[in-house]
């Protein structure tokens, strides 16, 4: 199929408008048939969004259409109208005019950077098939000139578009048919019923643990005076599991149960603003800018960093890290490496000769997590922040850190 043979090179930046020649209920045809299963499987495979409006939806529905038309949209396209013109078509499909959020699909670091994007663990996705994708996608990148901070930022989102599509659309067959059949979601379920299975399921959960901590502790108390593997591995770890902000938290002698107030209230307490200066430290202020990048260029040439440094520095990443916003962890980044190495090589190059930390990679997953052994957990003095960084950026911050690499500090001072 036309959707399938494409497939490689869908980004979430992607727009797809075709006659489909498929039925299925979902674009609101009358039945689904084998076509419109198909195309329904390619379509969840790429990611893709399915524009086209419910019935009940629209103001005008043209007259003998057979809902053959798709239009179709990556992840991060926001599409605000979608509907047939009441004007008479000069062929036998109707008219359909659809608007783009121009904002949500702009490449801006800013915007972009901080979309969280889902992608598989590599144990549920073929990784024959999914570097069979990122090759043929990465033919038809061209290879960005990247002589401005701009191009460097694109071509960062263009590269990591290519390797997140590709693991979306290489999941193994058996997890595509589960979420096939079963979809939590669809534009026909409100917002409400949403937020309210998210509650409900961050309530099952919590008695889910409940359970098994209790569980735990009645099995390591059962004989406390013994020297069983257990006792001894809850003595050792001082802890049951990982702590969670709980439902309830005191702020200021005041309970808070506000998911968005208690969020709020985390980056006050862990992120303050930063005090005012003081009359003491405007000399140092000083001294900073008359040494900054707009005043004083970098007077030497930094040393191209080799194939060889890079794959280094990739090699010696934690495969078990947590991906950062984009979604793609270090064991996605090893698997296509070899096929990816030229263009991020020259992003990596680019940015020391610039002397520019990326936009994109400067924002940062946080999560609050509990100190152990605290004995109650009731205020934020007994969580702390952790940030879990996209893969690419700590790369590039193994390569500044290398020994004997003259722009490191050049590099980190961008970075802050």
């Amino acid at each position: 199929m036309f959707i399938s043979g494409i497939g490689g090179i869908l980004t979430k930046l992607s727009i797809v408008a075709v006659d489909s020649n498929a039925l299925n209920k979902i674009w609101n045809s009358k039945c689904t048939n084998a076509r419109g299963t198909e195309l329904e499987s390619v379509i969840s495979d790429n990611c893709l969004q399915i524009l086209n409006q419910p019935l009940d939806q629209l103001s005008f529905v043209p007259a003998g259409t057979s809902f053959l038309d798709l239009t179709l949209a990556g992840s991060s396209v926001k599409s605000a109208r979608w509907f047939f013109p009441s004007i008479p078509s000069m062929s036998d499909h109707p008219y359909i005019y659809f608007e783009i959020n121009q904002q949500a699909t702009s490449s801006s670091p800013s915007n972009s950077g901080r979309t969280k994007v889902r992608t598989h663990h590599i144990s549920r996705i073929n990784v024959d098939q999914f570097r069979g994708k990122v090759s043929a996608a990465i033919k038809l990148l061209s290879m960005q000139s990247c002589e401005s901070t701009q191009s460097i930022d694109l071509s960062i989102e263009e590269l990591c578009a290519i390797i997140s599509s590709a693991a979306c659309s290489s999941t193994h067959a058996n997890c595509l048919s589960l979420v096939l059949a079963f979809k939590l979601w669809s534009a026909q379920r409100t917002e409400v019923n949403k937020n309210t299975f998210k509650v409900l399921k961050a309530s099952y959960q919590r008695e889910v643990r409940k359970a098994k901590q209790g569980a735990w502790k009645h099995l390591c108390n059962s004989n406390p005076g013994s020297s069983d593997l257990f006792s001894a591995l809850n003595a050792a770890s001082g802890k049951l599991s990982c702590i969670s902000l709980p439902a309830v938290i005191c702020i200021d002698g005041i309970e808070i149960s506000e998911p968005l107030a208690i969020l709020e209230k985390c980056a006050q307490h862990f992120f303050p603003e930063p005090p005012p200066s003081e009359d003491a430290h405007l000399p140092a202020e000083k001294l900073a800018e008359s040494y900054s990048f707009s005043s004083h260029s970098p007077s030497f040439i930094f040393p191209p960093i080799t194939s060889e440094e890079l794959a280094s520095a990739v090699a010696s990443m934690n495969v078990k890290s947590s991906p950062g916003l984009d979604g793609l962890s270090t064991a996605l980044i090893n698997s296509c490496f070899p096929l990816i190495t030229d263009h991020l090589l020259k992003i990596m190059n680019a940015c020391f000769s610039l002397s520019y930390f990326p936009t994109c990679w400067k924002a940062a997953k946080v999560v609050v997590i509990g100190k152990p052994n605290k004995s109650a957990y009731d205020s934020f003095n007994s969580f702390r922040p952790i940030s879990v960084v996209n893969t690419l950026a700590k790369v590039l911050e193994k390569l500044i850190l290398k020994p004997g690499q003259v722009g490191g500090v050049y590099l980190s001072v961008a970075k802050s």
